[in-house]
């Protein structure tokens, strides 16, 4: 939903992107199911992106672009802060 909300919006500016397809493929990475570090949420959007590169291409097909979503769980400490302060869920493309 993400990307095709994204490509919705450019297509606003650039009408080239009107008729773009958006593929969704389940990939598997080698990052934790909810990742808790920076590093994690990146590397997994990463391997998200190959891997769906790799899928369409074993089905001899190929897109303009790839894109990796990955969310995650990463609390920050902040000087001051309460105890429980909020934490934030990132997500990386």
């Amino acid at each position: 939903m993400a990307v095709r909300a994204s490509v919705a919006r450019v297509a606003t500016i650039d009408p080239a992107w009107a008729n773009a397809n958006v593929v969704a493929r389940r990939v598997e990475v080698s990052v934790p199911n909810m990742p808790l570090t920076d590093w994690q949420l990146m590397q997994g959007a990463r391997e998200r992106a190959f891997a769906a590169q790799e899928s369409l291409n074993a089905r001899h097909l190929q897109a303009d672009i790839y894109v990796g979503l990955e969310g995650g769980f990463h609390s920050i400490s902040i000087e001051g802060a309460a105890p429980n302060a909020p934490l934030s869920l990132p997500s990386v493309a």
